[in-house]
């Protein structure tokens, strides 16, 4: 075999191994290891592709911003690996509520955030209540799991990180009203907005 042809075979095979490689570290990095969900550092990246400020295109998609309610205390009394399996339940559930395009993204520890394409303020409630209802048919855990969350739309991409801190406020104003220590008209006043 020629010396040549057997350097441009090994120069493949290291570039296929490194491609590879590459794939493998960017699924990592993309998706969340517990949960499956997608990553804040995919999110990041979708940001800068899809909430890029010169791009001003016209569509109706929303936002729900979800957070677990009492996650510390399940977590202080039952131990880490029920709050664990808790999470990836409430993923399971949404994962298969949402559509084809729509994203979940682990926002945080026991927060997630929805982005719902081509979805109106409505659609996005028709959708987080059959998540609901889905994970209260399969609850199989010894405590109630219940979320607080928030619904914001967005019409342009300018909008995005404004749709994402409203739905923020409103998952607040939510939690808060559950707890007593919020006016009731809140969530109400802030879907008005």
């Amino acid at each position: 075999m020629d010396i040549t042809i057997l350097i441009i075979l090994i120069l493949i095979g290291i570039a296929t191994f490194l491609q590879r490689s590459r794939n493998k570290y960017r699924e990592i990095a993309y998706r969340d290891d517990l949960t499956g969900a997608y990553s804040r550092v995919f999110l990041d990246k979708w940001l800068r592709r899809h909430g890029s400020k010169g791009n001003k295109k016209e569509y109706t998609s929303s936002v729900i911003i979800i957070d677990v309610d009492n996650f510390k205390y399940i977590n202080d009394i039952y131990g880490h690996t029920l709050g664990d399996k808790i999470l990836i339940k409430i993923v399971s559930a949404f994962k298969s509520s949402i559509r084809k395009n729509d994203l979940i993204v682990r926002f945080g520890g026991d927060e997630f955030l929805l982005i719902l394409d081509k979805c109106d303020e409505e659609c996005a409630y028709t959708i987080m209540h059959r998540a609901l209802d889905t994970l209260r048919k399969e609850n199989q855990f010894t405590v109630d799991v219940e979320m607080s969350y928030g619904v914001a739309e967005v019409t342009n991409n300018e909008d995005f990180y404004r749709a994402v801190e409203l739905a923020d406020k409103k998952m607040y104003i939510y939690k808060n009203q559950k707890k007593g220590t919020y006016p009731t008209f809140g969530v109400e006043y802030l879907k008005e907005m």
